[in-house]
């Protein structure tokens, strides 16, 4: 593969092929999504083509999982022929990770592109809800799943928060949950500027989405089950999705021998 046609769209880390017992490096696979804009395919804009890797048990680094081929049945490299990506990289936007695969918004096209994460090969396209649409902006847009398996939009629109769901058993959007954000905030907010403008989403998650005006930065968020808004909230305090990290107890410290004298210990 040819970097200089090759983009990155995303990458992310998958479940390992080993048995759990141990975790390591081959615990993990990491697949890349890149935007494969080959010869022939310049005047059209690109295909969406992924890549997964993993580490070798002799520890020596990360390496394909199998040589490249341009088939989308092809071991764990996998082009989409049929699917066009834009010819701009800024009309594609991850849009969230849900039931067992990833989604990108690619653009005026009324669809989100999907990757099934178990096969990490297989691409699709998922029409969006008619009444979800909007010129493409790349902050309006999200989509989360649930508890219940089913596949969910969260769409701005208007400063309106919509919630679409799609069941397992149905090809059909329904309008499942709607809040007018302007209303739902002003016993929350001392400005008045807010909300002149469409709100942004800044992150999403199966139990919620966090939003801020575009005026200033302003973060609430919305939990999807009661649709309430909260601004007292650990999550309110960052801008964007956050991770835990939990240092190893007890920690490892060097023993100070005697016969060292006065040399400092580390």
């Amino acid at each position: 593969m040819s970097s200089d046609r090759h983009q990155c769209i995303g990458v992310f880390l998958l479940d390992g092929d080993d048995d759990g017992s141990v975790v390591g490096m081959s615990s993990f696979r990491v697949l890349a999504v890149l935007y494969d804009e080959e010869i022939g395919w310049g005047n059209r804009g690109a295909r969406p083509l992924a890549c997964v890797f993993s580490s070798g048990s002799d520890g020596g680094g990360w390496r394909l999982s199998a040589a490249p081929k341009r088939s989308s049945s092809f071991g764990s490299v996998s082009g989409a022929t049929t699917i066009t990506l834009p010819r701009s990289m800024d009309l594609i936007t991850f849009v969230g990770r849900a039931n067992g695969a990833l989604h990108w918004e690619i653009g005026d096209v009324g669809a989100v592109l999907a990757l099934d994460e178990a096969t990490a090969t297989t691409f699709s396209l998922v029409p969006l809800p008619d009444k979800a649409w909007s010129p493409y902006r790349g902050w309006c847009l999200r989509v989360v799943g649930g508890d219940d398996g089913a596949l969910r939009v969260v769409r701005l629109v208007s400063n309106d928060l919509k919630i679409f769901v799609r069941r397992r058993d149905s090809d059909e959007w329904v309008l499942e949950k709607l809040v007018r954000l302007p209303e739902a905030t002003r016993g929350l907010r001392r400005e008045d500027h807010f909300f002149r403008r469409e709100a942004m989403i800044v992150d999403a998650h199966d139990t919620y989405v966090l939003v801020t005006p575009q005026e200033e930065t302003w973060l609430f968020s919305v939990d999807l089950e009661t649709m309430k808004v909260e601004r007292d909230h650990e999550r309110n305090r960052y801008a964007g999705a956050s991770y835990p990290c939990q240092l190893p107890w007890p920690p490892a410290l060097e023993a100070c021998p005697a016969d060292r004298g006065r040399r400092r210990c580390r």
